[in-house]
């Protein structure tokens, strides 16, 4: 039986449920990311503070010198990884993700260049 998502969870709320998946049900998987795309980023940076997509940036700053470096960002979402390596100078970013309503906020907010929608549990091209 399908869970119904409230976009009026908490940010706790949501990120629960995202755990409690446990990669086990896909479709599942994919309700929850599509009903959270669009407030994704104000849970993760507002509701919870996420601080990995600053940190991964900056570490990436030091060991890639070439800010011309076309970068994967996989398992994207939304795009908040990708838009840190932009405000770090890198000008080539495409994302992959598995959801394709976070794949179509990470573009629409110009995050990425290339969207892939793909499963990482089935084999890649």
């Amino acid at each position: 039986m399908a869970k119904n998502y409230e976009l009026e969870d908490t940010p706790e709320q949501l990120l629960e449920r995202a755990y409690a998946l446990g990669g086990n049900d896909p479709e599942e998987t994919l309700r929850l990311y599509s009903d959270w795309a669009e407030t994704y980023d104000q849970t993760m940076l507002g509701g919870l503070s996420y601080s990995s997509p600053q940190r991964i940036a900056a570490l990436a700053a030091v060991t890639e010198v070439r800010r011309d470096a076309r970068i994967l960002d996989v398992g994207c979402g939304t795009g908040l990884l990708a838009s840190c390596l932009r405000a770090r100078g890198f000008n080539r970013v495409d994302g992959l993700d598995y959801s394709a309503p976070m794949l179509a906020v990470a573009q629409r907010e110009g995050r990425i260049d290339e969207a892939f929608l793909r499963d990482l549990n089935e084999r890649l091209e």
